[in-house]
């Protein structure tokens, strides 16, 4: 099997994904060690929670006006000044020395994450420029590899990190990460990114927003697409609230074996993502999303089911890797569709208002997930993650049943 060469020979394809991989691997070690290190400090689950919090909150108020700034200027000159950004703003972190400064943490992971609203739209609002329609499956799925091993090399490597040099250590490895994304996004950068038509004003910002909004209503691969978002967002929220508490009380496992569990999944996409790489022309993305979203939903009913037949650990790690090809691929078939749906002038402002509206379902299912679960056996709300990942597929196949343009 051979990864489609024709994709990484496209100018800045292999630059683009070369960034994932590096970038990712350092947002992965912060991601995970902060939490680690903010637990040791504090000796508080609450404060993590909270920085999390913040995140998500930060994301959600700055996202739209991300997209608007990805839709004004050239994407490649505003992913470097981004990034840039986010490697200067995570300095004042090594300042952080006790409870007093936990402060500093929240405040940047803030800015962090309101940053990031500008980084992640523009690298998906450019691949699109950079290939021919055909050939996004392939390039998606170059970079959700590369997505997937940066959280595999940052996760594993966090708490050695952290152990080793502190939380000092942490913060200059992503830092240098980002440096290095920027070196890639400046020099020699392969291709000259296509000037669009129309441009976006900011003078009056919310104009373009609001435009924005009516062009997602009335398009309607991009509306029937934030439907499968919002419902299958919602389903991943209470199965995160809930997984802990199923492994604690129906299969009668430690909460570290969750890590262990959830770490599988990896030996599912990356065999994924290199079948895609190779022959991903050759599936039309809307088939591909109206069958993974499915077969997740008859994997997912397996795996929350299973105490009725077996607690051995040996089941859940085979079907979390399953799990990993229809979550490889729905995530390669989404990005895709949503990229052939949404022409260059819109899609930052598309792919901040998807970011923002699985964040907001995402946010809102956690807590519902939280609250029930002090009610409710953890099984029979997990059920209902099952029901509305099926229920999302179907849907897919309804609002998908024919080939459609936007």
């Amino acid at each position: 099997m051979a990864i489609d060469g024709g994709v990484l020979r496209r100018p800045g394809v292999a630059r683009l994904t070369a960034i994932e991989l590096i970038s990712g691997t350092g947002d992965w070690l912060l991601a995970i060690g902060l939490p680690i290190y903010l637990y040791a400090l504090t000796r508080s689950t609450l404060t993590a929670a909270t920085a999390m919090l913040v995140e998500l909150l930060a994301g959600l108020v700055a996202g739209q006006f991300g997209g608007l700034l990805v839709d004004r200027y050239r994407r490649r000159p505003l992913m470097a000044i981004a990034n840039a950004a986010q490697g200067v703003a995570l300095l004042p972190l090594v300042t952080v020395h006790g409870r007093r400064d936990i402060w500093i943490v929240y405040a940047i992971s803030g800015v962090e994450a309101a940053l990031a609203t500008v980084t992640a739209p523009a690298g998906q609002a450019l691949l699109p420029s950079l290939l021919t329609e055909q050939e996004l499956v392939s390039a998606n799925t170059l970079v959700g590899v590369a997505s997937d091993l940066a959280k595999l090399i940052g996760a594993s490597a966090a708490g050695a990190a952290l152990s080793v040099h502190g939380l000092p250590g942490l913060v200059v490895a992503d830092a240098t990460t980002f440096a290095a994304a920027v070196a890639l996004l400046v020099l020699r950068f392969p291709g000259i990114e296509p000037a669009r038509s129309t441009v976006v004003a900011l003078r009056a910002p919310w104009r373009p927003w609001l435009e924005g909004l009516r062009f997602a209503r009335r398009t309607r691969v991009v509306a029937s697409s934030l439907v499968l978002v919002v419902l299958n967002q919602l389903a991943q929220g209470i199965a995160l609230a809930l997984i802990v508490a199923f492994f604690v009380t129906d299969l009668h496992r430690s909460s570290n074996d969750v890590g262990v569990f959830r770490g599988f999944q990896v030996l599912g996409t990356l065999p994924t993502g290199l079948v895609l790489a190779a022959y991903g022309r050759r599936v039309a993305p809307e088939t591909l999303l109206k069958a993974s979203l499915l077969a997740a939903g008859c994997i997912e009913l397996l795996q929350w089911n299973g105490p009725i037949v077996t607690t051995w650990f040996g089941y859940y790690l085979i079907l979390e890797v399953l799990l990993g090809i229809p979550a490889m691929a729905g995530f390669v078939a989404f990005i895709s569709v949503l990229q052939k749906a949404t022409p260059d002038s819109h899609r930052g402002r598309m792919f901040a208002l998807f970011g923002a509206a699985g964040n907001a379902a995402l946010l809102v299912s956690v807590m519902l997930g939280g609250v029930l679960g002090e009610a409710f056996d953890p099984r029979v709300l997990l059920n209902i993650t099952v029901a509305l990942e099926l229920a999302t597929g179907v849907a897919a196949v309804v609002l998908f049943r024919n080939q459609v343009r936007p």
